[in-house]
């Protein structure tokens, strides 16, 4: 019969062009195996440096910078700019002056009950020992000490409170006649700098 025949053709043909799915893959890996250009490592080729092209800012050369150095201030530069400095600590601040041809001085500013402040001075010399100290005195004045030194550094003469005119200040104030001071007090020391005999 014709149709019989036609569909025992078609039925071969679909038998004859069908394969499993594992036969088709071992025909696409013989397929690349079969070519010429086909190597193992063509997966794991290194890769191409890096050239720079005109869009690649990374490689742009940069304009040259000149770092101008600036030296140091020294220590003499230093000592001629007068300085202020401050620390507050709540109840009390502390101010510190510094400058050239003058003693370092070391101003404490209390906050008194009655809500005023009082400013006190400590001035040294240029071992930074104590020297002078100024505080407020009665009539708008300043009631000050002195201390002076021997050549070993030692404490040789020391001046009771005396009063003064003016407020308190950083500057070191010397009397016209330190023979005013009415009760000075002198130190001796032997030669291990102790002290032997106070007068």
């Amino acid at each position: 019969m014709p149709g019989a025949h036609r569909r025992a053709n078609h039925h071969h043909r679909v038998r004859a062009g069908h394969r499993p799915p594992h036969q088709g893959h071992r025909d696409v890996a013989a397929r690349h195996l079969g070519r010429r250009d086909h190597r193992p490592d063509h997966h794991h080729r290194p890769r191409r440096p890096h050239r720079p092209t005109n869009h690649d800012h990374r490689h742009q050369r940069q304009p040259h910078q000149v770092h101008v150095r600036r030296p140091r201030p020294r220590h003499q530069d230093l000592a001629r700019r007068p300085r202020l400095l401050e620390r507050d600590s709540g109840q009390y601040k502390f101010t510190y002056t510094v400058a050239e041809g003058k003693a370092v001085a070391i101003g404490t500013r209390t906050l008194e009950n009655s809500g005023g402040q009082r400013t006190t001075y400590q001035i040294l010399d240029g071992l930074l020992r104590e020297r002078q100290t100024q505080e407020p005195g009665p009539s708008a004045g300043r009631v000050l000490t002195d201390v002076f030194y021997d050549d070993r550094g030692l404490p040789a003469k020391k001046f009771a409170p005396y009063y003064a005119e003016g407020a308190p200040r950083t500057a070191l104030f010397a009397m016209d006649d330190a023979l005013s001071a009415e009760t000075q007090t002198w130190h001796t020391h032997d030669g291990l700098g102790r002290e032997t005999e106070v007068r």
